[in-house]
């Protein structure tokens, strides 16, 4: 049961990173501007547009041929979203952007770095336990289901890193816990 749900949720993993991939090479300036605790040479479209091609490469891997080669690509991309949530969070004084799905608005905070650090455990837990195949059923409707269950599970996980962040940070705003970036610019507005 366990080793089944790891593989769905590396499944949902691997369609999700496929997703923020195609937006990337779609709409690469606005995942550069979101890069903003890298080195300025790195803040490219150039740069988005290589890191959405291999996202997509690694996600398509894992789909195609679960196994310790994409299962390790994958979790150490979803390590480096972690690393890079950690780091550009505290870098500037601003709150950095998301930039994952082509959308500026959607701020990196604890949720961007507990769903990486998650999802990477989920892949490796995947590998762990021998990766299976989710499409390898005689069954066109058992198929249909598993990748049902995928698109339904990384929508989900779209939402929770772009409209919960949103949503989270405005009711923080609201109830006295916001961010001390946010409390400082209402101190400058007055």
């Amino acid at each position: 049961m366990i080793a089944w749900l790891c593989a769905v949720g590396a499944g949902a993993a691997a369609v999700l990173v496929v997703a923020s991939g195609v937006v990337k090479v779609h709409r690469p300036r606005v995942a550069a501007a979101a890069m903003q605790g890298l080195p300025f040479v790195l803040r490219r479209p150039e740069t988005a547009i290589a890191l959405g091609c291999v996202e997509v490469a690694a996600g398509s891997a894992w789909l195609v041929v679960p196994g310790l080669a994409s299962g390790a690509a994958l979790a150490g991309l979803y390590t480096a979203f972690a690393g890079y949530t950690l780091v550009a969070s505290r870098a500037g004084s601003e709150p950095a952007t998301c930039g994952c799905f082509g959308s500026a608005s959607a701020r990196l905070g604890r949720s961007h770095l507990l769903f990486n650090c998650v999802a990477a455990l989920i892949v490796a837990g995947a590998v762990a336990s021998g990766p299976r195949h989710l499409f390898a059923s005689d069954h066109i409707a058992a198929e249909l289901v598993v990748g049902l269950q995928l698109v339904v599970i990384a929508f989900l996980s779209y939402l929770l890193l772009t409209e919960f962040s949103a949503a989270f940070a405005a009711y923080g705003t609201k109830h006295g816990t916001a961010s001390t970036h946010s409390r400082s610019q209402e101190g400058e507005r007055a």
